[in-house]
C-alpha cells in the first residue's frame, strides 16, 4: 500500500499565502496529494511578564484575546479546508504555537510530509533585517523540499 503524499502549506491569510495555497491545490491534483493547512502563532515573550499584575488580571486579558484568536483562526482555517476540499481535494488543517518556521518545520517532520508550499511576502531592506524572513528560516531548516512562492508583480 502506497502512503498518501501530504504537502503541507503554512497559511497566515495573506496574499502571499493565498497564492501558494493555489499553487499547493494545482500540485496537489497533478501528484495525488493531500494538503495539511497549518497556522502558527507566534506568542509574544513578553505576555508572560505582564502577569505580574496583583491578581493577574493582565494574564487573563491575554489568555482571553488569545483564544478569541484561536477560534477566529480555526473558523478561518475550517473554512478554507472546506473551501479547497470542495474542489475535490484531501484537505487537513491544524493550529499550532510557537517561533512560526520551527513549529512549521517540525509540523513538516512529523507528518512527513513530501514537501512544504510557502508564499514569501517579498520584505527587503530594513524590514527584513528586523522582521526575518520565515520562509528563509524554512528554507535553512527543513529536511523536505519547500517551495517558496513570491508575490506577482500585480499583488
Amino acid at each position: 500500500m502506497t502512503q498518501e503524499k501530504t504537502l503541507l502549506v503554512p497559511v497566515d491569510f495573506s496574499d502571499g499565502s493565498a497564492r501558494a495555497t493555489e499553487v499547493a491545490v494545482d500540485l496537489a491534483k497533478s501528484l495525488g496529494a493531500e494538503l495539511l493547512l497549518v497556522t502558527v502563532f507566534d506568542l509574544p515573550m513578553y505576555a508572560a511578564s505582564m502577569g505580574v499584575v496583583p491578581g493577574g488580571t493582565a494574564i487573563a486579558a491575554i489568555n482571553d484575546v488569545m483564544e478569541k484568536v484561536r477560534e477566529g483562526t480555526e473558523g478561518e482555517l475550517t473554512k478554507l479546508a472546506s473551501e479547497l476540499s470542495k474542489r475535490g481535494l484531501s484537505v487537513r488543517h491544524r493550529l499550532a504555537e510557537g517561533v512560526p518556521a520551527a513549529a512549521i518545520v517540525s509540523l513538516a517532520e512529523d507528518e512527513d510530509a513530501a514537501m512544504i508550499v510557502m508564499g514569501t511576502h517579498g520584505r527587503t531592506g530594513i524590514e527584513r533585517l528586523v522582521i526575518g524572513s520565515v520562509a528563509e528560516k524554512v528554507l535553512r531548516m527543513a529536511s523536505c523540499p519547500v517551495l517558496t512562492v513570491p508575490l506577482g508583480k500585480d499583488d
